[in-house]
């Protein structure tokens, strides 16, 4: 089998996500808050960053009333298309502080909100198309979430979430890619062990 390019490996991703039924979105989704709650660095953390699933992605909104309901702090981030970034902002109630995009995806009312400095973040739950077994990822094509990664000031543990299906042994990647610390399916827990070292 030839390797794929990321945009054939995009399609492949979004196909197989695709077919994944609603029901069986929500139970394995569910196995894997468990597995999040579960992480130390959830348990510590003061202020995290989650996303608004979209598309078959894994459903976050159920972490969020935990948070909530803990006392964390959570944040939300909004795609600035003029300046190709992402600007943070405190959620405090989903269905008010959130509205869809001109993409359909749940965002910031970023004029009614509290921004957040991405210094404060103490743990990023990653959203992600496809992971491989090193903890690297692959996004829509857009590079929100690298340049994201790539600015921040200080040492935040990164969480990529996903289904079992989207994880591949190896992905192409180049120079500027940046792994995160861990994944976390349905099946699995996958720690990156150099991550781990530098922590």
């Amino acid at each position: 089998m030839k390797k794929l390019t990321k945009n054939e490996l995009r399609k492949h991703f979004i196909n197989l996500r695709n077919n994944m039924t609603k029901n069986e979105i929500k139970k394995k989704s569910s196995i894997i808050h468990e597995k999040i709650y579960s992480l130390m660095e959830f348990q510590k953390a003061s202020t995290i960053m989650l996303y608004a699933a979209f598309n078959n992605e894994v459903e976050t909104r159920l972490i969020f009333e935990k948070c909530h309901k803990a006392g964390q702090r959570t944040v939300f981030p909004k795609c600035l298309k003029h300046k190709k970034e992402m600007k943070l902002f405190e959620i405090n109630d989903y269905d008010r502080d959130l509205k869809k995009s001109a993409f359909g995806i749940l965002e910031p009312k970023h004029n009614s909100l509290e921004s957040v400095n991405p210094l404060a973040l103490d743990l990023i739950i990653v959203p992600g198309l496809a992971f491989d077994l090193e903890c690297y990822r692959l996004g829509y094509g857009a590079g929100y979430y690298d340049r994201f990664l790539s600015s921040l000031k200080n040492r935040v543990f990164t969480a990529g979430v996903a289904f079992d299906i989207q994880i591949i042994e190896k992905l192409p990647r180049e120079s500027h890619d940046i792994p995160l610390d861990c994944i976390v399916t349905e099946k699995r827990i996958i720690r990156n062990k150099i991550q781990e070292m530098i922590l």
